[in-house]
């Protein structure tokens, strides 16, 4: 039995749509396998950007305005380990150009960095566009955009990748924490009233020496808590102020605490081992 030839209609609307297919199929062809190959070659970089979260809904309203970046350090696959190399303390923003929260970031870092290079710290802030070199996002376990690093001696150690603010005011701040004093000496009375009136939580060491091994990791320990001020001290009238005995046996540290009454809370820790303290109680 002969089968039915189809309208004249039903032709017309196949070979329209058969056409269009046909252009859309052209354009897979033609590209295909252009972002798998991009980012390795040097010159051709633009389809590998959408790897990397293309904001689709970008606006020009959304182009950024012209930022000072003279204190900020360009860092590529050429002179990223060499610069780690030459300078002990940097700060490393890996970013992606078209992000919201790249081009947020962006001026505040850069206004970090220029007031940073007025205070004569040994810290140099960098950047890195991630679109073009994402090998070192890769090498650096770097996954959203922007990440902030801090590197010492070309390694991030524990408890400096930046989770902070994403302002001026606190990266500088995290920073002149990290290099500055860890642990500040308390020799009178006056001066340990004013700690928890101050800060409202702080940690408390009950010390033999203000130097040596306790302090040392102690000090050492005290970098692993951003949030807390670490103090030190060997005054018996000091400790006895916290309610500590001053012939209490030593290394003796004590978390203070005051809540929103003023009224005053010890917590007392004994380790042979003071970071325990920070490792083991995040204090908060």
């Amino acid at each position: 039995m002969p089968r039915p030839m189809p309208s004249p209609c039903f032709l017309l609307l196949l070979l329209s749509y058969t056409s269009a297919s046909d252009v859309n199929l052209d354009n897979i062809i033609n590209n295909a396998g252009a972002d798998a190959t991009a980012g390795n070659n040097p010159e051709d970089r633009g389809p590998a950007y959408n790897r990397y979260g293309e904001d689709l809904f970008a606006t020009d309203d959304d182009s950024p305005e012209a930022v000072d970046e003279a204190h900020v350090v360009v860092l590529t696959v050429a002179n990223f380990s060499s610069f780690l190399a030459a300078r002990r303390h940097v700060m490393v923003d890996f970013y992606v150009p078209w992000r919201s929260w790249s081009r947020k970031l962006a001026p505040e870092y850069a206004a970090a960095a220029s007031h940073l290079a007025d205070t004569g710290l040994d810290v140099a802030l960098a950047k890195v566009d991630v679109a073009r070199n994402n090998q070192l996002a890769r090498a650096h376990d770097v996954i959203g955009y922007p990440t902030v690093h801090f590197f010492v001696d070309g390694a991030v150690p524990k408890g400096y990748r930046y989770y902070g603010e994403r302002t001026k005011d606190a990266i500088v701040a995290w920073i002149t924490r990290k290099l500055g004093p860890a642990v500040r000496n308390i020799s009178t009375v006056d001066e340990a009233e004013k700690i928890v009136a101050d800060h409202g939580m702080a940690v408390l060491a009950f010390l033999d020496s203000l130097s040596g091994g306790h302090s040392d990791e102690l000090a050492a320990a005290s970098r692993l808590e951003d949030s807390i001020n670490v103090y030190q001290t060997t005054s018996p009238d000091v400790a006895e102020l916290f309610g500590v005995d001053p012939e209490a046996k030593r290394p003796l540290v004590v978390l203070l605490e005051a809540d929103h009454e003023g009224k005053l809370t010890v917590s007392r820790y004994r380790r042979s081992t003071l970071s325990d303290l920070f490792l083991n109680h995040s204090l908060l």
